[in-house]
């Protein structure tokens, strides 16, 4: 026989399985076919080795408590638009970059990327974010259970605890305490930790003093560890939902 294709003289090859006759034609045909074959085969598992990867990624990123959100935040891809942005941003690059840094208290309003940064501050350290409520009711089913001391040390040991929305619920004398504590143990034992909310300090604020003011929530020892080898600023700058929003619309 002659392949059309290859201008190849060959003789095809016939044989028999089950009573089913089948025929191999032109080899070259054959080998053309196979690497093709071969070659989907190879990308296919290369697509699935990505897919897989993607899946482990997000599934980490769930355990960290890290919402779909900022899936993608990186502190490179963080926008700074005023100065104060841009000072969030080199603190969150000391913290993860320099044993020095070891705290941030971080006060704003909506918007102006306080998650962002502490998601990808936690992506970097292996770390996990946790509102102070979702603390709360994680000690208060410890409590529930007989694991209270159990759960406090299990917090207390993360390499990097972001605590988000620190001004969103009053806390009861029992979640201060826990609190407390927490931001006691991991002082001692070199953690770092990220206290953030929408807040303010007690000096700008236009009551001259309210639950919003961070010297109202926070206990004056844990206001001295965060001092110690920390950095507290206030960052302003546009509701970046906001923008996005208007974007879209």
């Amino acid at each position: 026989m002659i392949c059309e294709k290859h201008n190849f003289n060959y003789e095809p090859k016939k044989f028999s399985i089950a009573g089913t006759s089948y025929e191999i034609g032109c080899p070259l045909c054959e080998e053309e076919r196979r690497k093709i074959q071969d070659k989907i085969t190879k990308e296919e598992q290369q697509e699935a080795k990505v897919e897989l990867k993607k899946i482990e990624n997000e599934k980490k990123l769930q355990a960290q408590n890290i919402e779909k959100e900022y899936f993608n935040a990186t502190l490179d891809n963080y926008i700074t638009k005023t100065e104060s942005q841009a000072s969030a941003l080199r603190a969150f690059k000391s913290l993860v970059n320099d044993d020095d840094v070891q705290k941030i208290i971080l006060l704003g309003d909506n918007g102006v990327g306080k998650t962002h940064l502490g998601s990808a501050a936690v992506k970097i350290l292996d770390g996990v974010i946790m509102t102070a409520y979702e603390i709360s009711l994680f000690i208060r089913d410890g409590v529930a259970k007989g694991e209270e001391k159990k759960r406090l040390d299990i917090v207390s040991s993360y390499p990097l605890l972001v605590v988000d929305e620190w001004f969103r619920t009053k806390m009861s004398d029992a979640e201060r305490n826990w609190h407390s504590y927490i931001f006691d143990k991991r002082h001692v034992r070199g953690l770092k930790t990220v206290l953030m909310g929408n807040g303010h300090f007690r000096r700008d604020c236009l009551s001259g003093g309210c639950a919003k003011c961070l010297e109202t929530t926070l206990d004056n020892d844990s206001i001295s560890r965060f001092i110690q080898r920390g950095i507290i600023l206030s960052v302003v700058g546009p509701d970046q939902r906001r923008e996005n929003w208007k974007q879209e619309k």
